[in-house]
């Protein structure tokens, strides 16, 4: 029995999938890490440092340069958010209203302005936390399936799907 899902993709569940895709692989993982927390930290002790020195009455040009470098790079977080904010605002089609149907031979995504169909062996691979699936069409191209929208019993059953499809294509590599 094909799963039925109807659903608003929200920013958090664009925000999400995009936390769910950085953990794929360690260069995404890095960077992610490095974004959200070593920048702002760099930034901090620059702040510091140049207040460092303007306390010594030395205010000097470079003082000055780290204090901004300092102020940007401590905020990049915020900045980090708003750029994906605008990917998330950019890659919309029509409204966030989307209607999927997972089948046993093929995936049916449609919304306002657009409609696709793809068969499970366009579907590269998957991944899943606690709040999203991804079904990979691409190395970056995935399609986002929030759980909150998904009751137990159809959790259960693409878990199910999904291992029956993988595992096929290990019995039968073609």
């Amino acid at each position: 029995m094909p799963i039925e899902l109807r659903f608003d993709l929200t920013f958090e569940d664009y925000l999400n999938a995009q936390r769910l895709h950085a953990k794929k692989n360690w260069w995404l993982r890095l960077n992610y890490f490095a974004a959200r927390f070593v920048v702002p930290v760099l930034g901090i002790l620059l702040i510091l440092l140049s207040l460092l020195i303007f306390s010594q009455g030395r205010p000097t040009h470079l003082a000055i340069f780290n204090f901004g470098l300092g102020i940007f790079l401590a905020s990049y977080p915020w900045y980090f958010r708003a750029k994906i904010r605008r990917c998330y605002r950019r890659t919309r089609i029509g409204s966030a209203d989307t209607w999927v149907e997972i089948g046993e031979d093929t995936i049916h995504v449609k919304g306002d302005n657009a409609s696709s169909e793809a068969s499970w062996k366009a579907v590269k691979s998957h991944l899943e936390d606690r709040k999203i699936f991804l079904l990979y069409l691409a190395p970056a191209k995935f399609i986002i399936l929030p759980k909150r929208i998904f009751t137990p019993e159809q959790i259960a059953e693409l878990q199910s799907l999904l291992a029956r499809q993988f595992a096929q294509r290990i019995a039968d590599p073609s």
